[in-house]
């Protein structure tokens, strides 16, 4: 084991989600299965995705945090920690376009689209996953 990261070396995350609705359909509920939790209609969305270094987390840190005002103390804005996370270490999906079957690229365009939810749960899966605990 080597104390640097090769970003070139990768590992998969797997979330598995439920669509409630229809896929087009912006009012639709989704649900992230945890765990041995089923679902016949279960759709998974696996990433390859790199380690965290120090020069990369540092520079995500610094554009998502800012100082309240008020307290003075120092605020994580998430949604540009999430996104930034996924843009700097998920080189990888298996998300493809409905109508072209195309790989959609990993983007600010297509993060900045993608539900909530899935973003959150991205996110969070790496963190475990990175942070050796």
């Amino acid at each position: 084991m080597s104390i640097f990261i090769d970003p070139d070396q990768t590992f998969e995350i797997t979330v598995r989600f439920v669509l409630k609705g229809s896929i087009n359909d912006t009012s639709s509920a989704i649900k992230i299965l945890r765990g041995e939790e089923e679902d016949e209609n279960q759709i998974e969305l696996t990433c390859d995705v790199s380690g965290r270094d120090f020069d990369t987390m540092s520079k995500i840190l610094e554009e998502a945090t800012i100082i309240n005002s008020v307290t003075g103390a120092p605020m994580v804005r998430t949604s540009i920690f999430c996104k930034l996370v996924i843009l700097n270490f998920f080189r990888a999906w298996n998300l493809n376009d409905s109508e072209t079957n195309k790989q959609v690229p990993i983007s600010q365009e297509t993060v900045g689209k993608m539900r909530y939810e899935l973003v959150r749960e991205l996110t969070s899966k790496w963190l475990d996953l990175t942070s050796a605990k």
